[in-house]
């Protein structure tokens, strides 16, 4: 699993994420981002993000998603 913020200085998170989904096709890709562009949640589908949470979600919300995201770590590398 991957907890990725769309906002990074060096690679936006929409190409991290596409090159992530390259390399390891079957991770999940948890996203957040304090934006709050309609357009998000939809380029967030096509980028194939399992999960997008705004960076306001409450903590327990979070976790929720994490878990039901989680997958046994064992299965990736752990960058």
């Amino acid at each position: 699993m991957v907890i990725l913020d769309l906002q990074m200085p060096v690679l936006d998170g929409m190409s991290a994420a596409h090159e992530i989904k390259r390399l390891y096709p079957n991770i999940q890709i948890l996203a957040y981002s304090s934006l709050e562009d309609p357009k998000l949640e939809r380029m967030v589908r096509e980028a194939t993000i399992s999960e997008f949470c705004r960076k306001d979600t409450p903590t327990a919300d979070l976790i929720r998603r994490v878990r039901q995201l989680g997958l046994p770590l064992a299965e990736y590398p752990v960058f």
